[in-house]
């Protein structure tokens, strides 16, 4: 995987070479995660919690709304570097796309399969709607993702 800034400054990650439909994308390398595996108690959070966190740390809040995944409803895996906004693997920067090329395995979040061919410098992409649910930060955001099924706006139903 390759890093990429858009004109916005926005990071994403692409291919460096052709992935067939089925190929492992990407494994979490744990050693340098930017989340607890296994998660530790104190390394997740209601959505409560963590806006409070937000809260606490307003200079975290975009890195906390951005990089906090939603592993269950009303539960949050927070990235062990929030303070810092430190970013220690690529793996966090899967974009969203309505249309994605990538999936992760099952409940699996470690684990990253191509769901369609992908060329060399395509954005790797998920949709986040597989693992957020109406609790989610990122509801109602705003989409450009520019596929031709973009819903426009985020919504986890």
């Amino acid at each position: 995987m390759g890093e990429k800034y858009d004109d916005n400054e926005q990071k994403s990650i692409v291919a460096l070479e052709n992935i067939n439909k089925g190929e492992l994308v990407s494994r979490c390398d744990l050693s340098i995660c930017n989340y607890d595996y296994p998660i530790k108690e104190d390394a997740y959070c209601t959505r409560d919690e963590l806006l409070k966190l937000i809260e606490k740390y307003p200079l975290a809040e975009q890195y906390l709304t951005a990089y906090s995944v939603m592993i269950d409803d009303n539960c949050f895996h927070v990235p062990k570097y929030y303070k810092e906004c430190k970013i220690t693997e690529p793996c966090v920067y899967f974009n969203h796309s309505c249309d994605p090329n990538c999936a992760y395995a099952s409940d699996d979040l470690l684990l990253v399969f191509a769901i369609k061919d992908i060329h060399v410098n395509e954005e790797l992409t998920l949709h986040y709607g597989t693992v957020d649910t109406e609790e989610s930060l990122l509801l109602n955001l705003n989409c450009k993702c520019g596929s031709t099924n973009c819903s426009k706006i985020l919504k986890f139903d």
